[in-house]
């Protein structure tokens, strides 16, 4: 099976004819089907941040499962403190990083 044969079953298993899938991506109706290369980067690109569950292994490479398998995680703190170093935003992982070379010198 290639690319587009588990595109086209991503679309069925969505509920999704080609036409709606390609509007949710942003993308102009195409002839999926004529692609002897199969999609390109971009397509894949736009793919990728429409339907973010989508297992990219499985597109690309046909293994594992069609949707990203997710763990249970408790969700992480807001803020970390690591040794001496003060509280720093999990978001700012620029000012984290620089903090942290600070205590490796």
């Amino acid at each position: 099976m290639e690319v587009v044969d588990r595109l086209f079953e991503f679309m069925a298993a969505n509920g999704l004819s080609q036409n709606e899938f390609e509007k949710r991506c942003g993308l102009p109706h195409s002839n999926l089907k004529g692609m002897k290369q199969g999609p390109t980067s971009a397509y894949l690109v736009r793919i990728a941040t429409a339907f973010p569950g989508l297992n990219f292994n499985w597109l690309i490479c046909g293994t594992g499962s069609m949707r990203v398998e997710t763990e249970s995680k408790p969700a992480p703190s807001p803020a970390v403190t690591i040794g001496s170093i003060q509280t720093v935003n999990i978001g700012n992982w620029g000012e984290l990083v620089e903090l942290l070379k600070g205590q490796c010198k």
